[in-house]
């Protein structure tokens, strides 16, 4: 009776790990982007699914509209800002190193600030510790994504 016992229970357990991995894989991937609303003067962080392109501007929970943009911040003058960001033709998954594209890209060329004209101190802003938005000074300006230099003559 004792072995009879543990084999339900280990059949249990087994079914149970089974279940657990059939759902966790019927999920899909996504990961995490610091955007902002141009209207609210909000950055904020979104999930987003990696298994289609992300496509600008998105939706925001805060204002009316598709009004967010992926978000940057110039550590020279603290100004925050958006980017229009270009479609992206292919899927990461469908793009690989090795393809003529990916070999022909340059180093990337790294966005202006708006406000006072940098290009090193550019980065992507952070929240605080635990927050999942927060109010930045306005109004927030839209600068256009670069092409890659050897990039932008072949099209």
């Amino acid at each position: 009776m004792k072995n009879t016992g543990k084999q339900i229970a280990l059949i249990v357990v087994i079914l149970l790990a089974l279940g657990y991995i059939v759902k966790t894989l019927g999920k899909q991937a996504s990961y995490e982007r610091i955007l902002v609303d141009t209207q609210a003067n909000k950055l904020f962080v979104k999930s987003i699914s990696s298994k289609i392109p992300a496509e600008y501007p998105m939706k925001s929970p805060f204002s009316e509209g598709n009004n967010a943009y992926p978000a940057l911040k110039c550590m020279k003058c603290g100004a925050v800002f958006g980017v229009k960001e270009k479609p992206a033709v292919k899927t990461a998954a469908e793009e690989t190193p090795s393809s003529p594209q990916m070999r022909d890209m340059g180093p990337p060329t790294w966005p202006r600030c708006p406000v006072c004209g940098s290009t090193v101190d550019i980065t992507v802003p952070t929240l605080p510790e635990g927050q999942k938005s927060m109010d930045v000074a306005g109004p927030i300006q839209l600068i256009e994504e670069e092409e890659p230099k050897e990039q932008a003559g072949k099209s």
